[in-house]
């Protein structure tokens, strides 16, 4: 690798800069072959190897600073 950029992705919902808390500051988690990013008040579902957004789930509320965690298959915020 170059180290260059070799996507990226403007996740809905979220405004650039954020100016509430909730921007998605943690790291993704990779499983199943997928990314899942907190930001928000939803859990963005990625493509890692374009960006695209799959899929998105409304949680509620506004989530900080968070890294998904996946265990069992169930999903820890």
């Amino acid at each position: 690798m170059s180290g260059s950029i070799v996507w990226e992705t403007r996740l809905p919902d979220l405004k650039i800069p954020p100016t509430l808390p909730g921007g998605p500051r943690g790291s993704p988690t990779y499983y199943h072959g997928l990314l899942w990013v907190a930001g928000g008040s939803r859990v963005y579902v990625l493509n890692p190897n374009t960006g695209a957004v799959l899929s998105m789930y409304y949680i509620g509320g506004r989530m900080g600073i968070v890294n998904p965690v996946i265990a069992g298959g169930t999903m820890y915020l």
